[in-house]
């Protein structure tokens, strides 16, 4: 109930986000034909070239001009960098894709990009992530072409477009979390992209070496310390028949995973107390997190201290996003954006250690980690407003009862979906565009969220989730992935078939009604299916509820971290069920029970003929407006989506556009 209060105020810019992607991205969004057909050829040739997209160096100078590297400009001022290829201006032209992008000499504007919701600088981060996760991407020789990317400058103007942007209270309040992630990715002489690095090189290392695939899987789903001695091992045993590649990409993954973790993170976080005196709201709560860290001294933390520096961590990441706004000076919030990165990075690491024993410590990890979320941008200020009090620990756990429980871990469930979303919002119509030329552009989302505090938030919550299904006598069986009580079932039912496990975009699959697919999202266009489940649950009047509902189809929603972790398992003959409590099953066909077996015989033998009642429906052939219309009108002038459209019409008049709707009465005639 909480999460439907905010529905009209995301709704609003998830509409205005599909709506800039379709209508602003050229060829509405999708690549024409022969583009989308050499487009990955002209990647691979960029890959392969000494000078990547670019076609020489030059110097570009204040007045304008552009002169070759040997001359001078004829006044000071000048800057010196790489020049793109005519076909890259002519894939940003036509498509919209801007590839090689250097940021020294850009209009700040035009990098921000607002008019096509900020797409130019969404690509920009893209590309960091593709040529961290793919051995440089189209600058795989690049790399190395002296000259092309001048540093200094690249941080100059970084420094310049993020204080610019930060000064727009305006961008600030609606765009923080994409602000955030700038501050994170655009150079500015703070990087705190040491966890991206940890992922993108354990998952290079293993797609050459699958003997180290295990040692990903634990650094990507449940990083600690104990990763570091597990690398070492893997080097030192296999170092002599390492190539030499692997053994550099090996050394420098030992190499950050010691900064994360052998390194005191509380050294910089004391780089920022002359910047926030006492009397600011975030120098205050940084100096109290300083405290909880300096309280154990040289003995090891107990995990009292643990719990307290990861409460006081969480406050400060608030404590900055509230007060942000009131911090005058465009530099200064700048440097509330470093701090809130490193505490979060400091945090991520401090929560390996967090182990609530009991269900108030649970409760409130799961509060204080909702919390961190709204601090980092995941939610936003009205939504954490609204959410708090549903989450806020009961002083009391013995006397709540089984549904106050249950009550809770749905919402905190909820809020985990809510903030996926977010990230899920601001950057897929970017993915969408770029999946259709570079498939590893899918990971960047699953990036994303893996660095961010929704990977401990997310198991929060399916701990959370085991304890009411462990009341309730009840409990997933998802194969044996870990953390299966973080699905749910939305529609009962019951099939058999391939599973299917898509982690990129589902619009090019051909579905198929013998398969049973975990999917990202659902397609607009889903066809019949044998089962789904999606990380995004949609609405009780999607196109996939509805499907599922009508055609008795089992459909559940899953986290993130269950969809990698069903990767292993695609391809194989699965059953899967789907209670009318929300039980969700997957399963070998071989370990299917009797029970289990009679049921499918039974339905592949069962034929249904339905008489539909017309006593009930108003059959009148007149064309409606939308916002005549009621919730209370479904199934008796037209289906449940226009009804529900029409009630949000009278709702929010402003939100919705006018429209009409068929009814009944017109497919009877």
């Amino acid at each position: 109930m909480v999460l439907f209060k905010l529905i009209s105020k995301r709704l609003t810019g998830l509409i205005a986000t599909t709506i800039l992607a379709v209508m602003l991205f050229p060829s509405s969004g999708r690549l024409q034909a022969q583009d989308m057909k050499d487009l990955p050829d002209i990647i691979q040739s960029f890959k392969k070239d000494p000078r990547g997209p670019y076609q020489g160096i030059f110097w570009f100078c204040p007045d304008g001009s552009r002169i070759p590297a040997k001359e001078r400009c004829p006044t000071p001022g000048g800057i010196q960098h790489a020049y793109p290829k005519d076909i890259v201006f002519d894939i940003q032209k036509k498509l919209g894709i801007h590839l090689g992008q250097i940021l020294a000499g850009t209009p700040k504007a035009d990098f921000l990009d607002a008019p096509r919701y900020y797409s130019r600088l969404k690509q920009y981060q893209l590309e960091k992530f593709l040529q961290l996760a793919d051995d440089g991407w189209i600058m795989r020789r690049a790399r190395y072409y002296r000259g092309a990317i001048q540093a200094e400058d690249e941080e100059a103007w970084g420094i310049d477009f993020l204080n610019w942007a930060l000064s727009d209270n305006q961008l600030l309040a609606t765009q923080f979390y994409l602000l955030r992630q700038a501050a994170h990715d655009i150079p500015h002489s703070h990087q705190t992209d040491i966890l991206m690095r940890i992922r993108t090189t354990s998952m290079a290392i293993a797609d050459s070496l699958p003997a180290f695939m295990d040692i990903r899987v634990k650094i990507h789903g449940k990083p600690d310390p104990s990763d570091l001695e597990r690398v070492s091992k893997f080097r030192a045993a296999n170092r002599e028949k390492l190539p030499p590649r692997i053994d550099e990409k090996l050394a420098q993954l030992e190499q950050d995973l010691k900064a994360i973790y052998l390194t005191s993170r509380t050294e910089k976080l004391r780089q920022f107390l002359g910047e926030f005196p006492v009397n600011h709201p975030a120098g205050y709560q940084l100096r109290v997190v300083l405290s909880a860290f300096g309280s154990a001294g040289s003995k090891p933390a107990t995990p009292a201290d643990i719990k307290t520096r990861c409460a006081e961590l969480a406050h400060l990441l608030w404590s900055i996003r509230k007060n942000m706004p009131q911090t005058e000076t465009p530099a200064k919030r700048l440097k509330l954006m470093d701090l809130s990165l490193e505490a979060e990075n400091l945090l991520f690491t401090e929560l390996s250690g967090w182990r609530p024993g009991t269900l108030r410590a649970l409760l409130e990890k799961n509060y204080l980690l909702a919390k961190a979320a709204a601090g980092t941008g995941l939610l936003e200020l009205h939504e954490w407003a609204a959410l708090e009090a549903a989450l806020y620990p009961p002083a009391n756990t013995e006397q709540l009862s089984f549904e106050q429980l249950a009550a809770i871990a749905e919402q905190t469930r909820r809020t985990v979906e809510w903030s996926v979303g977010m990230v899920n919002g601001v950057y897929g119509p970017v993915i969408s565009l770029y999946s259709q030329f570079e498939p590893q552009a899918a990971g960047f989302i699953d990036d994303r969220i893996r660095a961010s505090i929704l990977l401990p938030f997310g198991a929060a919550s399916s701990q959370l989730a085991d304890v009411v299904k462990e009341y309730a006598k009840v409990s997933n069986r998802i194969f044996n992935i870990p953390n299966p009580n973080s699905a749910r079932g939305l529609n009962p039912g019951f099939a058999v078939g391939e599973l299917v496990v898509i982690s990129g975009s589902p619009d090019e699959v051909d579905f198929s009604n013998q398969k049973i697919y975990v999917i990202q999202r659902a397609p607009a266009d889903l066809k019949p299916v044998a089962g789904i489940a999606t990380v995004s649950e949609g609405n009780t009047v999607s196109h996939v509820q509805l499907l599922a509902r009508n055609l008795g189809i089992p459909n559940a929603v899953v986290s993130p971290e269950n969809l990698t972790s069903l990767i292993p398992y695609q391809g194989q003959q699965i059953f899967y069920a789907v209670s009318p409590g929300g039980t969700v099953i997957m399963k070998p066909l071989a370990e299917m029970n009797e029970s289990e077996r009679a049921l499918i015989e039974a339905q592949k033998t069962e034929r249904f003929k339905m008489t539909i009642s017309t006593e009930k429906i108003d059959l009148s052939d007149r064309v409606l407006e939308m916002r005549q219309l009621r919730a209370s009108d479904s199934g008796r002038l037209c289906g449940p989506k226009a009804a529900n459209l029409g009630q949000l019409s009278s709702l929010f008049p402003d939100k919705v556009p006018p429209g009409l709707v068929i009814p009944f009465g017109i497919f009877y005639a």
